[in-house]
């Protein structure tokens, strides 16, 4: 695993110096981490579904053949890399609404690391149950959902003035400038 992988979940006040040094040098540094981020519950859930299987009755196994898991699994890693753009472009349109500017490889960059988590947790696509796959779902938005205001509140942002936004005490007064 390579540093700025780890201090994207552990050291959040390090990552933002980090991230803007990089993205001044290098504004596609996220697409290397989203295309092998994306390759986890790919790869994870053709080994589970082909190997390992899942049961919805007692003792009825179903399992995939090769040939049908390899299509499903390149059509989940094609969505899932269309999915983080999609909405990078979102993030990009609603930015519009409060007056920020950000650049199309900054909403990609900033979608892709909110969805790190749920990269990393299609690793229990390695062993498929319903129990297992919503406990680790559940904790993956939970991180996500930290993320997401970490990076909104701390990450390389100016703030923007929005005065239909604006709070009294939480500091925060609309969205934030990348």
């Amino acid at each position: 695993m390579s540093a700025p992988l780890v201090k994207r979940f552990w050291g959040v006040g390090l990552l933002v110096l980090v991230t803007i040094l990089v993205e001044e040098a290098h504004p596609r540094h996220y697409l290397a981490h989203l295309l092998l981020l994306a390759l986890i519950p790919a790869v994870c859930l053709f080994i589970g579904t082909t190997y390992v299987g899942w049961s919805l009755a007692e003792n009825e196994t179903v399992k995939l053949s090769t040939q049908s898991a390899l299509q499903l699994c390149v059509l989940l890693y094609v969505t899932i890399i269309a999915g983080v753009a999609l909405m990078g472009g979102f993030i990009r349109w609603m930015s519009r609404t409060f007056d920020a500017r950000p650049t199309i490889n900054q909403c990609i960059g900033f979608a892709a690391y909110t969805a790190t988590p749920f990269f990393l947790a299609g690793i229990a696509g390695l062993y498929p149950s319903r129990w297992l796959a919503i406990i680790v779902l559940m904790a993956a938005s939970a991180y996500s959902t930290f993320l997401l205001f970490v990076g909104l509140h701390h990450g390389p942002f100016e703030e923007v003035s929005c005065p239909h936004l604006s709070s009294n005490d939480s500091g925060a007064s609309g969205f934030w400038y990348w």
